[in-house]
């Protein structure tokens, strides 16, 4: 068997390097685009998803702001009242009970009427407090002075007592109170 002949290493030329390189074949789509495709199609993926996950955080908050801004309204409209108190020997609005008559009586005392509604529902009033004296209540941080029930905002009441304070409350205790003409603020 013959082997072919050695050649010494000394003697084997180097690779040439400056040989250009060989040309591939040209795919039917260009890579940019492909690359472009698979970006878009992430986002398609991608976006659904965020929104889901942050749609209810934002309506929580927006639900939380709802809550804030009502428990203001009725905030000032009770310091209106209690206003109105003052201003007449220590007697309720003769007008207790009737929305269009006690806005109108609070008119002075508010800067505007609009903080008698709350998210377009008429903030109500208590109709036995009406010409009644504010010192002849026993227990005035408990009795319902105004409230409100507004449907735009989910699971909540706004009551304010007869000394002025005002909180949020669970609407189906407002309900019982109210319709047992009991108008007692109820307790958390």
């Amino acid at each position: 068997m013959d082997l072919p002949p050695q050649i010494p290493s000394d003697q084997i030329p180097p690779p040439n390097f400056h040989t250009s390189p060989q040309v591939q074949p040209k795919s039917s789509f260009p890579t940019g685009i492909v690359i472009g495709a698979v970006v878009v199609i992430g986002f398609c993926f991608c976006l659904p998803i965020a929104g889901a996950i942050l749609f209810p955080v934002f309506a929580q908050a927006k639900d939380a702001a709802r809550r804030t801004q009502a428990l203001s309204n009725l905030k000032l409209a009770a310091t209106a009242v209690i206003v109105y108190t003052a201003d007449y020997d220590d007697r309720f609005p003769p007008t207790m009970g009737e929305n269009r008559g006690l806005t109108q009586s609070l008119s002075p005392y508010l800067q505007s009427p609009n903080y008698m509604i709350i998210e377009k529902t008429p903030v109500e009033s208590n109709p036995n407090l009406a010409a009644t004296k504010s010192t002849e209540l026993e227990f005035p941080e408990s009795t319902i002075m105004l409230y409100c029930i507004p449907e735009a905002i989910r699971n909540s009441a706004f009551v304010a007592a007869a000394d002025g304070s005002a909180k949020r409350v669970e609407p189906d205790e407002l309900l019982i109170n109210i319709s047992n003409n009991t108008f007692t603020v109820p307790s958390r």
